[in-house]
């Protein structure tokens, strides 16, 4: 296990310029301030790296949340948050469990590159993964992701011009099945996504985030108006629904789900109304990670214009055998298999608990 107060000269990490500096890993309730001010000060801090965020997820999952520094020249510093999940059987530290990319803040690239080597050759050093960053030797990075972004600071004229053929078929059968929306950020409105996106997993053969995940968003993210369920309704019952939150100039499209068997268009049609709120307000839609093995993911995405790039994750030693829940292969593709086939009341008790077995 690594033990927080464990440190490492950075000399030869970062150069005689860094003569005296270290990297040293401590709780995060010590460095909070701290990393408040690096996230404020960041243009490249996204949701993940967003205190509210955070708190979220260690008060949902009761996650030990640490923070890794090295001090730098001039008084600056690079910082990495990172969790180490309570489901796992070896000891491994993630930047960050549950969420897309979280590489370190820090000044410059070699800032962060010097950081990862820091931590890596930390005595008792254990498993480390980081998202979202080529992190140097002896570091594994594995390109099995691609980041999905559509650029929406643009007119909607444009933005409709990017649709797929495909997109604007479904968006014709939506209207023509009657399929209408509500959005808002009440907790009757995240009760109601949930129970959408508990059906979607459960079909799937995925547990699904405790409802409690979800409640702890709202309560985070509503204050600033950062939080948005859109769901799609026809006669009454809910079909489809959207999770958005906001951080900085990017709006996340972060879960949808749908009625199993759901055939109407509606999640398309929510996209197309997400993407006229985005529109000329924020800078990015981020329409979040897809495996690249997953075709039908990434042709969904790609239908609306959305670009893919590379979003590399980096680990030490050893990589994993299965990073993908969207992939699932040996023990978990049995387990998958097997939970498809409970009781939804039993899916639902014990999903958040299984879920940390795929952060």
């Amino acid at each position: 296990m690594l033990a927080t107060d464990k440190r490492i000269a950075a000399d030869e990490l970062w150069g005689s310029s860094a003569s005296g500096g270290e990297v040293t890993i401590g709780p995060y309730a010590e460095a909070c301030e701290r990393w408040r001010i690096a996230v404020r000060n960041s243009p490249a801090a996204t949701l993940y790296h967003d205190p509210r965020w955070i708190d979220a997820l260690r008060d949902s999952y009761r996650l030990p949340i640490l923070v890794a520094r090295m001090a730098l020249p001039e008084g600056e510093e690079a910082l990495c948050v990172m969790a180490r999940p309570r489901l796992r059987f070896k000891d491994r530290l993630v930047a960050l469990p549950f969420s897309d990319a979280c590489p370190p803040l820090a000044p410059c690239a070699p800032a962060a590159q010097a950081l990862l080597r820091g931590l890596v050759e930390m005595p008792g050093a254990a498993a480390l993964e980081v998202r979202g960053l080529s992190a140097p030797a002896p570091w594994r990075v594995v390109s099995t992701f691609s980041l999905w972004e559509l650029n929406v600071n643009r007119p909607l004229a444009r933005l409709r011009q990017g649709f797929t053929v495909n997109f604007r078929r479904n968006l014709k059968k939506a209207a023509k099945n009657g399929v209408e929306f509500e959005v808002g950020d009440s907790p009757a409105l995240i009760a109601r996504f949930f129970a959408l996106h508990f059906n979607s997993r459960h079909h799937q053969g995925l547990p699904a985030q405790p409802h409690r995940f979800f409640r702890l968003l709202g309560e985070r993210f509503r204050p600033a108006r950062a939080i948005e369920i859109w769901i799609a309704t026809r006669g009454g019952q809910d079909v489809a629904a959207v999770l958005l939150l906001q951080a900085g100039k990017r709006l996340y499209y972060k879960w949808a789900a749908r009625e199993p068997g759901e055939n109407l268009g509606a999640s398309h049609l929510l996209l197309w109304h997400i993407v006229e709120r985005a529109a000329n307000e924020f800078e990015v839609l981020d329409l979040g990670r897809a495996d690249v093995r997953n075709a039908g993911l990434s042709r969904f995405k790609s239908e609306l214009g959305a670009a893919a790039s590379r979003l590399p994750y980096s680990f030490a030693p050893d990589a994993p055998r299965n990073i993908s829940s969207e992939r699932l292969i040996g023990a978990r593709l049995v387990i998958s298999q097997a939970w498809r086939r409970l009781p939804a009341a039993i899916a639902r008790r014990l999903g958040g608990a299984i879920y940390g077995l795929l952060s």
